[in-house]
């Protein structure tokens, strides 16, 4: 908890960054809610639905999809590249957002395309 809060506060008071990710967030809500205040995007898993209150607390124009392979599983199996399309399939269910694909694609354009 501690490396989060730290964190949270280098984010906030020394780099202020145009743009930052967190990768794999499993930390408490309270203090997702102060890196969603910051702007923060969030990469989700498969593993990840597990824990499906700090995922669903992401808004949807902060969401990207990361494999984390081969750490991550989807439905069981250790990821790699060609469970991909997988992985969306089964982190739209879990949202109940059916324009997944389109959504991640939109907030990594914006991520990596906007000044």
């Amino acid at each position: 908890m501690e490396v989060r809060i730290t964190c949270s506060k280098i984010i906030q008071s020394k780099y202020c960054p145009k743009r930052c990710i967190l990768h794999w967030y499993t930390g408490n809500v309270e203090l997702q809610k102060e890196f969603i205040r910051l702007g923060c995007y969030f990469s989700v898993n498969a593993s990840m639905v597990k824990n499906m209150d700090v995922v669903n607390i992401i808004p949807k124009d902060r969401l990207l999809i990361e494999s984390d392979g081969p750490y991550s599983k989807v439905n069981g199996k250790k990821f790699s590249p060609t469970l991909l399309l997988e992985e969306y399939e089964l982190i739209a269910k879990s949202l109940n957002e059916p324009e997944l694909i389109r959504i991640v694609f939109d907030n990594f354009k914006n991520l990596l395309l906007t000044k």
